[in-house]
């Protein structure tokens, strides 16, 4: 009966803190893949995590008045919101034999269904300051990557950030809605 008991504590709980395998973004020569993930959150329906997903926009971000939320889609009204955030140092990488970090600007969208919603970042932008104009990440290809798909010396760290910072975000929204302690990611 003790076994049966550890079993099925040991199940519930891999299920309710578990993402599914392919819930994480790769960012690689061919860019961030893939386009969206779906989170899996189980007991949820979407108007509860909607509500509680602007919170969640609202605590890390400060502003309530960048979340857009019901777009109508085909016709009918979605959970969706869309939302803008902005971080300090994100990307770093040697630019003009200077080692520098970079802040980013970034937009996400989120599709709620009943257990669970899909994350889709939109945009991520930064300025460097050899150039002092804003770079748009392109998410289908890397300019951080060689023509023979090789990362470029200089921009070695820059894959792992940009998948640190959108996997954390998922992270975070999921601990969120599911009232898990979590530290200050961004």
């Amino acid at each position: 009966m003790k076994k049966f008991i550890l079993f099925l504590t040991i199940s519930c709980s891999v299920s309710i803190f578990s993402q599914n395998k392919s819930d994480k973004f790769n960012f690689d020569k061919d860019g961030l893949k893939p386009e969206k993930i779906f989170v899996d959150v189980q007991g949820m329906d979407k108007n509860e995590m909607l509500e509680k997903a602007k919170d969640w926009v609202k605590e890390k971000t400060g502003k309530s008045d960048e979340i857009k939320d019901d777009e109508t889609e085909k016709g009918k009204k979605s959970k969706k919101l869309k939302f803008e955030g902005f971080t300090h140092n994100a990307i770093c990488f040697t630019e003009a034999s200077e080692f520098n970090c970079h802040d980013v600007e970034f937009t996400i969208s989120i599709k709620f269904e009943d257990d669970g919603f899909s994350f889709e970042p939109k945009k991520l932008s930064y300025q460097t300051s050899s150039k002092n104009k804003k770079t748009s990440l392109n998410f289908k290809s890397s300019d951080f990557h060689s023509n023979n798909g090789n990362l470029k010396v200089d921009y070695s760290k820059v894959p792992s950030q940009i998948e640190s910072l959108f996997n954390g975000l998922s992270k975070s929204l999921f601990n969120y809605l599911i009232d898990k302690e979590q530290e200050d990611e961004w």
